[in-house]
């Protein structure tokens, strides 16, 4: 089981870990990794700076020792407000669940406050991993372009 909540300070030694990772960096689409403990602090703290009710950056934890394993986002689309741009970054405990639970989890809180009709992750087409796991769970295809695949999900209370 897993627990989403707030980054603290003690977690940027494990947050500089999972991003450091040049694979995970490459897969998530990121603009390169951190150098230092230092950039991971300017990262999370520009992130927390910006987040909203609705647009947010959450710590996914193992319950049984509250250690991170990796980080969920959450942010509107600039484009249309009935839609968020999910990204989910699981560290080393890939393929065990963790995933699922946290995408079930957001999505039970974004049904719940209605903020959002629709999740859109944009995936590597490289990452199997990735398009498997968000097919796997009700996203489908909208848009595909030569290196990256948009997928969307609605989401409907019930």
């Amino acid at each position: 089981m897993i627990t989403l909540t707030c980054f603290c300070e003690d977690d940027i030694p494990i947050l500089f870990e999972i991003q450091s990772d040049k694979k995970l960096a490459k897969l998530r689409q990121a603009h390169g990794t951190p150098a230092t403990l230092s950039d991971v602090k300017t990262w999370l703290d520009e992130k927390n700076k910006q987040q909203s009710n609705e647009d947010f950056i959450l710590a996914i934890r193992e319950n049984n020792n509250h250690s991170i394993v990796g980080y969920i986002t959450l942010k509107r689309e600039s484009d249309d407000s009935a839609i968020a741009r999910l990204g989910i970054m699981i560290g080393k405990l890939n393929g065990q669940g963790i995933g699922t639970q946290s995408l079930l989890r957001i999505e039970s809180l974004v049904i719940e406050s209605n903020w959002y009709q629709y999740l859109r992750v944009f995936v590597l087409k490289e990452n199997s991993i990735a398009m498997r796991f968000f097919l796997k769970n009700n996203f489908v295809q909208i848009f595909s372009s030569d290196d990256t695949l948009v997928l969307q999900k609605e989401l409907k209370a019930g």
